[in-house]
């Protein structure tokens, strides 16, 4: 997967979304788990959305202006 998308760093500009994630949430007191905030903060920072599993949609869906998308599940027939 790194070899097709690369590895985003995480820089000062991602720092800033990452701070003012955590005072949107914390302001809101709906905190999410810190590398939650992370992938968040890289999202927003490259003006992207997050692709995320149904069990994390909650979490993510709590960030201010993120784009969520959920990917379905296979079910077994």
């Amino acid at each position: 997967m790194r070899r097709v998308m690369g590895v985003e760093p995480f820089t000062a500009e991602t720092a800033e979304h990452h701070a003012d994630i955590f005072a949107e949430l914390t302001h809101s007191g709906t905190m999410i788990p810190q590398n939650d905030i992370a992938v968040a903060a890289t999202a927003r920072c490259l003006g992207c959305g997050v692709l995320v599993g149904p069990k994390d949609e909650a979490h993510f869906r709590k960030v201010p202006g993120l784009v969520v998308v959920v990917a379905a599940v296979a079910t077994k027939h």
